[in-house]
């Protein structure tokens, strides 16, 4: 399968008429609970951005969709991970969302491949973080490495991208996870149960990692 990953650097408007462009009502809904603007704002761009992706995924399978929703709450209102809603159904797709300051990242691929994203900053965790979070191991692999910000980041990245696509736990503790490399191969382990997942990871700009977790599956990138 293919992993589709979509990147905004915020540069672009994702704004227009068109009904991806859009909002819907439980959209809407979900965005106005955000008490912070700049969180409001990186919602919509996601949706926006998602819509976008999941259009084309589906256009080229010669589907023409309607309406496209990304909500991110079960029917009893409790939040979830974000699923894709096309035409009032439940689509066979699977969708993972992340952002950091205004850059957004949204990753679709078929309902059968496992996926997590993550964007996180590269820099130096502070020793009193890296003590309480990482294993003696974790912390001897980060000072021993080539880049020690880019080691410590790549291992809190792929914490958070492995709890997406895994589906472990109801929301991410990160205690829960250890991150161990070999090379440039990272293997992840939940309450210390190897997850089957593979890792890539990706430079998007000098202080920015974008980690992706999920099958053996090819990855594609796209801008907005």
């Amino acid at each position: 399968g293919t992993i589709q990953v979509w990147l905004s650097d915020g540069s672009s408007n994702l704004e227009d008429a068109t009904a991806d462009g859009c909002l819907s009502a439980a959209e809407t809904q979900l965005a106005e609970r955000l008490t912070s603007a700049d969180r409001r704002r990186s919602f919509e761009t996601a949706r926006r951005l998602g819509k976008r992706a999941v259009r084309q995924m589906l256009e080229a399978r010669g589907e023409s969709p309607h309406t496209i929703e990304i909500l991110s709450e079960d029917p009893t209102g409790t939040t979830s991970r974000p699923v894709v809603c096309v035409d009032g159904l439940l689509a066979d797709l699977t969708i993972s969302i992340t952002h950091l300051d205004e850059t957004v990242a949204v990753a679709v691929a078929d309902s059968g491949c496992c996926i997590g994203i993550d964007l996180a900053q590269i820099q130096q965790p502070s020793q009193g973080f890296a003590e309480f979070w990482m294993t003696d191991g974790e912390q001897r692999q980060i000072r021993h490495s080539d880049d020690p910000a880019l080691t410590a980041s790549m291992n809190w990245s792929a914490r958070e991208a492995a709890f997406k696509a895994t589906g472990t736990d109801e929301e991410f503790r990160p205690a829960h996870w250890t991150v161990t490399f070999d090379g440039d191969q990272a293997s992840c382990f939940h309450r210390g149960q190897r997850q089957p997942v593979q890792f890539r990871f990706y430079r998007v700009s000098r202080t920015l990692l974008l980690t992706v977790a999920g099958d053996e599956a090819h990855v594609t990138f796209h801008s907005a």
